[in-house]
């Protein structure tokens, strides 16, 4: 990937909502509709009052490790993660733009952009600015992922929580930009 990286450090505060997403809120869980459930992959769909929806097919690659497909029509999504302690989001767009908060402000991802984040399990809120992204992402429960992929993958002496460690010391976001 060519284009630039940033590093965002961690910072506290209100993160800043862009108007327009505010009034509109879709959250996952509860308001998510199961559309098919298998052993290694489930598909939802999540829908807002103005017509607008997200599908996301999510896959079990590894404990505590998750992919996930996003087709996303809406304008704001808060989507609560139930895991224990502190996640690592990596977040690829495709197409469209995301916004989404991480450490108290604003991380923007348009068509080719990837980031690394570290977060606290919980709400994150997520912004569409285009009403329109496709991407995937990755998310490591550092609580529950085996501490060396290398028990699930010969030769692959990888630890997501080195991972972290390298790509988001001190809590900050990764961020590589594309020359798109």
């Amino acid at each position: 990937m060519s284009g630039h990286a940033e590093r965002i450090p961690a910072h506290r505060g209100e993160p800043a909502v862009p108007e327009e997403a505010q009034a509109v809120t879709v959250r996952h869980g509860a308001d998510a509709e199961p559309i098919s459930k298998e052993a290694c992959c489930t598909v939802c769909r999540l829908r807002d009052e103005t017509g607008g929806d997200m599908v996301t097919a999510s896959y079990t690659v590894f404990p505590g490790m998750e992919l996930a497909y996003h087709n996303v029509h809406l304008r704001k999504c808060c989507v609560g993660r139930a895991a224990h302690g502190r996640l690592v989001r990596i977040d690829h767009c495709r197409e469209g733009r995301m916004e989404v908060e991480a450490l108290g402000q604003p991380v923007s991802l348009a068509a080719g952009d990837l980031s690394v984040c570290c977060r606290q399990a919980g709400v994150c809120h997520t912004w569409f600015p285009l009403h329109h992204y496709q991407g995937i992402s990755i998310e490591i429960d550092l609580e529950q992922a085996p501490p060396c992929l290398s028990c699930f993958l010969d030769g692959v002496n990888v630890s997501p929580q080195a991972l972290a460690d390298r790509l988001c010391p001190g809590n900050s976001c990764f961020v590589a930009r594309s020359d798109e």
